[in-house]
């Protein structure tokens, strides 16, 4: 097992989906990932914690369709051992505060903003809550990247946040990407989108979740009621292709 015995700071750390409807998503993504279920605890209001191998992986919180509309989302959160700090340098980069820190009884601190192109994403502070228990192995997290239309932008506001090093890793007009790095080891990416995100279609972090086998995952993805938006694409970093859930949450499955 990719067992994660500690978070790089400034690394995604914990992944969560929300949508109006839960009940139709937690048999989708336990069938295609071998996920279960933790027995909620009433204490957090219906927040359901997904498994994998007895272990929590996600997190998974209905919203009401009023505020949050129909579509089911992903969040990703990011290590910060200070999150009152973090809140203060995303309103100095120039980010939005969504909703403030604030602490999750005795599991940690939360903190929700959008980056400066309005992007979604979270911070958590961990206290006995360390996030996902597993990195690189079928059914786990195993890459993120923020697919942005202001690379430049995006970059120094992630630097100033989280203080990542930055390593480009490509600059061309096809293929710009850079690399956030810990202790000199990458921990997450950030590409130029312009030529291919649709027109409103914000700026977003996009995961990767391992599977042993991609092509029979994206059958899989079809038979459940999800929708496989690519082909199977191959690349130096593995078998991959797009997916939706049910409810129209995106996320990419890769085989390494």
């Amino acid at each position: 097992m990719s067992r994660r015995t500690e978070n790089p700071e400034g690394a995604p750390v914990w992944i969560e989906i929300s949508a109006r409807d839960l009940s139709g998503l937690h048999p989708f993504y336990c069938q295609l990932l071998d996920w279960q279920i933790e027995t909620p605890n009433p204490q957090y209001g219906g927040y359901v914690n997904l498994l994998l191998h007895g272990e929590r992986i996600c997190g998974s919180m209905a919203h009401s369709e009023e505020n949050m509309g129909e579509q089911s989302f992903w969040t990703t959160y990011f290590d910060t051992p200070d999150i009152n700090a973090t809140a203060e340098k995303v309103a100095a980069a120039g980010g939005t505060v969504i909703f403030p820190p604030q602490q999750v009884m005795e599991l940690g601190w939360m903190l929700l903003f959008t980056d400066t192109t309005g992007a979604f994403l979270g911070a958590w502070q961990s206290n006995e809550h360390r996030g996902f228990a597993f990195v690189d192995e079928p059914g786990a997290p195993s890459w993120f990247e923020l697919l942005t239309r202001d690379f430049q932008k995006s970059v120094a506001f992630y630097k100033d946040v989280f203080g990542w090093d930055i390593n480009i890793a490509s600059d061309t007009d096809e293929f710009r990407y850079a690399q956030a790095l810990r202790n000199g080891e990458p921990i997450c990416g950030i590409m130029d989108a312009t030529k291919f995100l649709e027109p409103g279609t914000p700026d977003f972090w996009r995961f990767y979740l391992d599977v042993a086998d991609v092509e029979a995952a994206r059958q899989k993805v079809i038979e459940l009621g999800g929708n496989a938006i690519t082909e199977v694409e191959t690349t130096p970093f593995g078998k991959m292709f797009l997916a939706t859930d049910p409810k129209g949450a995106v996320f990419s499955l890769r085989q390494q």
